[in-house]
């Protein structure tokens, strides 16, 4: 009886027989190829250009409705800068603008600044907030 001839097992290319070795080889390199494109074509890559940090910041006139804005995050600005970059404030905090909407401090309500949900007691012109923090100054009923 004639044996039957052996048939090698792999899929043939180009006219060469491919062996599972050279499979995980070839996975392996197209699995660098695609990460590194897709490191460079988000952005990660880009060493020219610096990170940027940016802050939420938000002003809240209560039923009146709020206005938010992401702004960029620069060195030695507080955040009573980051609020005049989209309210007019006062020097003394107590009347807030923003286009035709303004809302005065009274003897029931205050504005109040919390950093992301928490209140601080020490107000927006002397905390340098943090890159992704969420800032808001809230009108609302006062302690006493």
């Amino acid at each position: 009886m004639a044996k039957r001839p052996r048939k090698d097992k792999g899929l043939v290319i180009f006219g060469v027989r491919m062996n599972p070795q050279a499979w995980v080889l070839i996975g392996l390199v197209a699995m660098f190829v695609f990460a590194t494109l897709g490191y460079y074509i988000t952005g990660s890559g880009d060493t020219g250009q610096a990170n940027q940090d940016f802050v939420q910041a938000v002003v809240v006139f209560g039923m009146e409705g709020s206005v938010s804005r992401v702004i960029t995050l620069e060195e030695g600005k507080s955040a009573i800068d980051l609020f005049r970059e989209i309210a007019s404030l006062n020097s003394d905090l107590s009347t807030v603008t923003v286009g035709n909407i303004s809302k005065t401090s009274n003897s029931t309500h205050a504005w109040k600044y919390y950093v992301n949900g928490a209140l601080r007691l020490d107000g927006p012109t002397s905390h340098f907030p943090l890159s992704g923090d969420y800032i808001e100054l809230r009108m609302s009923k006062r302690f006493y």
